[in-house]
């Protein structure tokens, strides 16, 4: 049992930092937006979006971490396991490509597509 969790807990950090990484993608391409001046104003910006990515990922994946809370044997199953995995690759897939969407869309709206 505590395999599984560690892996849920794993794999949540994991997609934290790739939604850090897409942050910095989206910073560096579209930095001549934004009035920073140095990494002392992007600090902020950073911490505060541990929160964001937090609370967004845990919305996103409420389904999969559902699944793996479940009191029942069953889910220990390969069978059970494939298809869990298959919900989070496809949910987290459309959540970063929504994210570096972004980055492309960013000088023409001049708003994130969340805002």
């Amino acid at each position: 049992m505590k395999g599984v969790n560690a892996m849920l807990v794993k794999r949540i950090l994991v997609l934290m930092v790739f939604y850090q990484i897409c942050r910095l993608l989206f910073l560096a391409f579209n930095h001549i937006y934004f009035g920073t001046t140095g990494l002392g104003d992007l600090w902020p910006i950073f911490v505060g979006s541990l929160r964001f990515d937090a609370s967004a990922l845990m919305y996103l994946n409420v389904v999969y971490i559902f699944l793996f809370v479940l009191p029942f044997g069953f889910r220990y199953n390969k069978t059970y396991q494939k298809v869990a995995k298959w919900i989070f690759i496809i949910t987290n897939s459309v959540g970063i490509l929504a994210n570096l969407a972004d980055i492309g869309y960013y000088p023409f709206l001049l708003h994130r597509t969340n805002a």
